[in-house]
């Protein structure tokens, strides 16, 4: 696996809440950036996420993703890719930490394979883009709404 990239954000809401934003899978288009739709295409028992497939379509970067949720937990989930073009390789973490009654720490750690040889320093670069507007998009998410 790549080296992880991570940023940590905090959040004026409790990991319950967070973790239930994270798991509605129809909404990506409304706060990640880049995703044009999103759509569940297994679930687990429990009705979370299993296997979604996320349509990209921002400038230069136009793909379809298939990714498969490994583990949910009350605090935690991690999923990976399991197809894609351009990206032949991708891992996710979101972690919540609480801070306050009120108030959580979400930290999200990425790593990315590519299909094209890329300087590593761009890569980074790119991570690091992705993991940060993924973040805010979520905090502004769910601190607009009620």
């Amino acid at each position: 696996m790549a080296e992880r990239t991570q940023a940590e954000l905090e959040i004026a809401a409790p990991p319950a809440r967070i973790m239930a934003t994270i798991a509605d899978i129809d909404s990506y288009p409304q706060w990640c950036p880049g995703v044009s739709t999103a759509r569940v295409l297994v679930e687990f028992p429990d009705g979370r996420p299993r296997e979604v497939e996320m349509v990209f379509d921002s400038g230069p970067i136009q793909d379809t993703h298939i990714y498969r949720y490994d583990s949910w937990g009350d605090r935690e989930v991690r999923w990976h890719l399991i197809a894609g073009e351009t990206v032949t390789g991708l891992w996710g973490v979101y972690s919540c930490h609480t801070l306050q009654p009120r108030n959580t720490l979400v930290s999200y750690r990425l790593a990315m394979d590519l299909a094209v040889p890329i300087i590593g320093a761009l890569k980074r670069r790119a991570e690091k883009v992705i993991v940060r507007t993924a973040l805010k998009g979520l905090k502004e998410r769910i601190e607009s709404q009620p």
